[in-house]
């Protein structure tokens, strides 16, 4: 496999506290399975949402979380594995000022709408969080994007 590149235009992008270092593809994978790493900062997590096409996998590797799977709450640091399955309302809190995990989606596919969602970034730093609202035409691709990829927002 080792000689197949991603199709993403670049292979690390971000947003608003968040950088996300693409490592496979669903295109290199024959569409089995999205890897990435994704490094945080406390503030900057998604709202509460469900997946109807991906199951979640999350390794973690510094930092603090902790998942709101269903009605379960998962306190997970360095090293702990937590799985979270399509069709189960989630969403998480970074307890450390900085956490990172490698993300494993299955099928893949997802990481298609983080490109969508982020912007190219070079360097090994994390943005900062942004003290402004997502503006009206980026809450909108957002939005937008987020149905076409099978996620609801809750």
């Amino acid at each position: 496999m080792g000689t197949a590149r991603s199709t993403l235009k670049n292979s690390v992008r971000a947003f608003s506290g968040t950088r996300f270092h693409f490592r496979l593809t669903a295109a290199e994978t024959a569409g089995a399975v999205s890897v990435m790493d994704v490094f945080m900062r406390k503030g900057s997590e998604p709202p509460r949402h469900v997946h109807s096409n991906e199951d979640e996998t999350n390794i973690v590797h510094t930092g603090e979380i902790h998942y709101y799977i269903g009605d379960k709450v998962v306190q997970a640091k360095k090293g702990d594995v937590v799985f979270l399955p399509r069709m189960i309302p989630h969403h998480f809190k970074i307890v450390t000022p900085t956490a990172s995990v490698t993300l494993v989606l299955t099928p893949g596919g997802f990481e298609r709408f983080f490109e969508a969602a982020t912007f190219p970034f070079e360097g090994d730093d994390v943005p900062p969080l942004s003290d402004r609202q997502l503006s009206r035409e980026r809450h909108t691709k957002v939005a937008e994007h987020s149905g076409s990829f099978g996620v609801k927002f809750l």
